[in-house]
């Protein structure tokens, strides 16, 4: 009798053991000392920040913030949906989903429109998608140094643009085309928009539009030649 009630009690100790060392079962329990994951953090989801059909979520947003600044050395995030990329240069991201909204009715909202004595570009026509802000005249930037949310960089995503800089004042925007050269592709004025480049045509002689193919900015100022960018 000692000796079957022995056994059963051992057999009921080894199950237990074996349940608590499957894989289900320690997924379950959280590790000594963690502490729960913020329910904004479960299941974030990734967001394509290429082909979005919806605003992102809050989440979703602060990923898209956090992976620009990782890969930008100097950029620091100074609100909800700006980051400073560097001195002279902001980027605004796409307003997130608000508070009680389901995301699947949530449409993207384009950007307010630039300020002025500003050059601002735009990855999506009509001034949609996020923005590129230029606040200092005489600067050349070169668009590969600047990560944009989700993956890549700036070059070769700019699909608008506004200029309101002072009157009298232009800004150039250039294409690589390898070997430290740069071509001048299109020529915005002050109080001048191009609300959709995908209708415009190149200003270096190359078949083609200047849509998604703009590496470098020059803003207001004397053009030196050949143009080369010097920020960073």
């Amino acid at each position: 009798m000692r000796i079957s009630m022995f056994r059963t009690g051992l057999t009921a100790l080894l199950t237990t053991a074996a349940l608590l060392a499957s894989p289900i079962a320690a997924s379950a329990a959280p590790s000594a000392g963690s502490s729960p994951t913020p329910a904004d953090k479960v299941n974030v989801g990734a967001y394509d920040w290429n082909n979005a059909k919806v605003a992102p979520t809050k989440a979703q947003l602060q990923q898209g913030i956090d992976d620009v600044i990782s890969r930008t050395p100097g950029a620091r995030q100074i609100d909800q949906t700006t980051v400073e990329m560097a001195p002279g240069l902001t980027m605004r991201f796409r307003s997130p989903v608000k508070d009680g909204a389901r995301q699947a009715d949530s449409p993207i909202v384009p950007l307010a429109s630039c300020n002025i004595y500003y050059v601002c570009v735009y990855t999506d026509r009509q001034y949609g998608g996020e923005e590129l802000v230029f606040s200092v005249c005489g600067r050349e930037w070169n668009l590969g140094n600047y990560a944009y949310s989700g993956g890549g960089y700036w070059n070769d995503r700019i699909s608008s643009i506004t200029n309101q800089q002072s009157s009298g004042t232009t800004s150039y925007f250039y294409n690589y085309n390898g070997s430290g050269n740069w071509s001048r592709m299109v020529t915005v004025g002050s109080k001048q928009y191009r609300s959709n480049l995908a209708l415009d045509t190149r200003e270096d002689g190359v078949s083609g539009t200047p849509n998604d193919k703009i590496d470098g900015v020059h803003v207001c100022g004397s053009v030196p030649s050949p143009w080369k960018p010097n920020y960073p």
